[in-house]
């Protein structure tokens, strides 16, 4: 068994797959969301069973649009992290059981990190043309 295992999870089965690995006694660590191929969102949950240090992350690939459900009624520690992925990703998590409404972080603008960034080599072709 390797001690890092990554689980591709469709977001209705989240909470389903989330809750079994409270029961296998796994606490939950952290989750945070990432860019993604096609303009959409990586968010990835980790949990980590003290005992042995394995790790399971759930990833799921979102499109921006949507809804995910919150996993802090089973780990009440996620609505930090859920509450960041909204505020600065605009990620839709419904059910926060703390839920800050975007006031989590004081930002310039709201959802900063929403659009993915310019890829290396689209910002040297448009510097390249400028001059």
């Amino acid at each position: 068994m390797s001690p890092l295992e990554i689980i591709n999870t469709p977001t209705s089965e989240l909470l389903e797959r989330a809750s079994a690995l409270k029961t296998y006694g796994m606490r939950f660590a952290q989750c945070h969301a990432q860019h993604a191929a096609d303009n959409r969102f990586d968010l990835t949950y980790s949990f980590v069973e003290d005992a042995t240090g394995r790790i399971v992350s759930l990833r799921l690939n979102i499109d921006p649009q949507e809804s995910v459900p919150s996993v802090s009624e089973i780990f009440p520690c996620a609505f930090v992290f859920e509450n960041e992925m909204h505020d600065l990703y605009g990620v839709h998590v419904t059910g926060i059981s703390i839920d800050f409404q975007g006031g989590f972080y004081h930002v310039h603008y709201p959802q900063p990190m929403a659009q993915a960034p310019a890829q290396p080599a689209a910002k040297a072709k448009s510097a390249a043309s400028e001059n």
